[in-house]
């Protein structure tokens, strides 16, 4: 007879393992399904503004930022202004360095009219 109670604890382990093994699997899909949802909710939309917009591409993993038509004419005035300003002060400092070579007077003189040419303001 303790065959008997041998094979009835082996096949109720075999039951409790099935039922844990069932659940396990149930809990591992849920888990997938709330990781799914998760990973959704956690992606950027595309906003824009008056400034300008973000775009985002979920399929190619990028993202385009752009300004607006407005901001954009404003930077790029802004970026020419810039250059304009770097050329004017090179050659300034070219000016500067010719001067540097001649007598005193003619530096004083020589500066004054070509910084008055250089900056017409």
């Amino acid at each position: 007879m303790a065959w008997i109670a041998a094979a009835a604890a082996v096949g109720g382990s075999l039951i409790s393992s099935y039922g844990a093994n069932k659940a396990a699997k149930k809990g591992a899909a849920s888990a997938d399904r709330a990781a799914d949802l998760q990973y959704k909710q956690s992606l950027p939309w595309d906003v824009s503004g008056m400034f300008g917009g973000a775009k985002f591409d979920e399929e190619g993993r990028s993202a385009e930022i752009s300004l607006s038509p407005e901001m954009q004419t404003l930077y790029d005035n802004t970026l020419e202004g810039l250059v304009r300003f770097l050329i004017e002060w090179q050659q300034w400092a070219m000016t500067l360095k010719q001067c540097n070579e001649g007598s005193t007077k003619n530096r004083r003189q020589y500066t004054h009219l070509k910084m008055r040419k250089i900056f017409k303001h």
